[in-house]
């Protein structure tokens, strides 16, 4: 679903094109989470819902989900392994990422950077689309009609989640949390000049350990059909 739906999209966008807040023409919300939080199948239940949703004279309003698909993208457009993308999204060490890189030609940073930022803008600028993770909320914190999700949950529950689903030790599972928090903080600082503790960011903060995931979709759902309400049945 959410990769054809880049591939035909993005198909026809140029990536040199600069969006504007509040150019794009429907919601835009992007999903952060700490490692261990579920957030793609809760954003899979929050976009079948909306895409159940019916208005006046029976107008559905198509929601589609992204996250390693802008990745998929950027790599193609910087002739870059998608592997060697995805791992760069996890790393720190940015000049290890481009050490190894395939090809003669290396792209820089900021090239990566922009690259991945221009491929967030332009899947954003069509509206009705939940991103998760890859920087989502720092490239639109400012869009218009944009609202931003950040799930989190005790280290020692998130811990057990990732030793359940992902067959581990506790220890082993334990190193991979706290790991991935900090190349994850890493990433912000570096790309997005964003700390961990700036939480200001996000609009809406769910603590996940304390509700089941159909609980947590709900309630994002209904923030969401809120927006979108106002959006739809005053512009008839």
């Amino acid at each position: 679903m959410a990769s054809n739906f880049l591939s035909s999209y993005l198909s026809g966008v140029s990536f040199d094109k600069k969006h504007k807040p509040g150019e794009k023409k429907g919601l835009v919300v992007t999903i952060s989470r700490q490692k261990g939080c579920s957030a793609f199948p809760i954003s899979k239940m929050i976009v079948e819902k909306l895409n159940e949703l019916r208005y006046p004279l029976g107008r559905v309003i198509k929601w589609n989900l992204v996250s390693k698909e802008i990745l998929m993208d950027s790599a193609a457009k910087l002739k870059v392994n998608p592997a060697k993308m995805d791992a760069l999204m996890d790393m720190d060490v940015v000049q290890e990422f481009l050490l190894n890189l395939s090809g003669k030609t290396l792209p820089s940073d900021i090239k990566i950077r922009n690259t991945i930022r221009n491929a967030i803008q332009n899947v954003a600028a069509k509206g009705n689309i939940i991103i998760i993770g890859r920087g989502g909320v720092t490239i639109t914190r400012e869009w218009e009609n944009s609202l931003h999700i950040r799930l989190i949950a005790p280290v020692d529950w998130r811990v057990k989640q990732i030793a359940k689903y992902e067959n581990l030790s506790l220890e082993k599972a334990n190193k991979e949390v706290l790991e991935r928090d900090r190349q994850r903080e890493a990433l912000r600082q570096y790309f997005f000049g964003v700390r961990k503790a700036d939480m200001h960011l996000y609009d809406v903060t769910i603590n996940v350990s304390t509700m089941e995931q159909d609980e947590v979709a709900e309630a994002i759902f209904r923030i969401i059909k809120t927006r979108q309400d106002e959006l739809v049945l005053t512009k008839r």
